[in-house]
């Protein structure tokens, strides 16, 4: 699941760090409609595995030291 900010372009309002899965839900969790907002993916949520990320697996499996 992501967190969005959303604006709606009409009314100028803004919600920010929606948790959604996309960003058409992100703007229905705030009660509007796509077309009339824009959406900035902020995100991802945590994984709720508890286990931790590795952002160097990618460097380690080339052989390279972070």
């Amino acid at each position: 699941m992501a967190r969005y900010n959303v604006m709606n372009r009409i009314t100028h309002e803004q919600a920010f760090g929606v948790q959604a899965d996309s960003a058409q839900e992100a703007c229905a969790r705030c009660g509007w409609l796509i077309g009339d907002c824009y959406v900035k993916r902020i995100g991802d949520m945590p994984r709720g595995d508890g286990a931790p990320r590795d952002d160097n697996a990618a460097d380690k499996s080339a052989g390279r030291k972070p």
